[in-house]
């Protein structure tokens, strides 16, 4: 069964609001970041020239759409690597504590990702 980057996005959101505890904080905030890391890879392969291979890294997508000439792809790449940084933390930063606020943000931001996607920077 597939899966699309907004039942991603859906699913951080549930994840989140049912969180109780630093593990489900964690988990959340991977899965928002997951589904904007998504969304971009579709974004980034209508948008920029030549488009991008589905099997694109983490870095080398945030590259790409930095190097856009328009100012909303740019944008998005800046908020996609706001994400990137807050998901390394809950990943792998195990003897740092993570907050419900910290996975809160990286869920807000992947949802401005989607929004100025889907308007196309508009």
């Amino acid at each position: 069964m597939a899966v699309t980057c907004d039942e991603l996005l859906v699913g951080a959101q549930h994840m989140l609001a049912q969180a109780v505890d630093e593990v489900t904080w964690r988990r959340a905030t991977s899965l928002a970041y997951y589904a904007a890391f998504h969304r971009c890879i579709a974004l980034a392969d209508q948008e920029l020239p030549g488009g991008v291979s589905p099997r694109i890294g983490h870095r080398a997508l945030v590259k790409a759409l930095m190097a856009a000439p328009e100012p909303w792809l740019r944008s998005i790449a800046f908020m996609l690597e706001q994400c990137r940084g807050r998901r390394v933390e809950a990943d792998y930063l195990l003897n740092v504590d993570f907050t419900e606020n910290a996975a809160a943000s990286v869920l807000a931001t992947s949802q401005r990702v989607f929004a100025k996607a889907d308007r196309r920077g508009s």
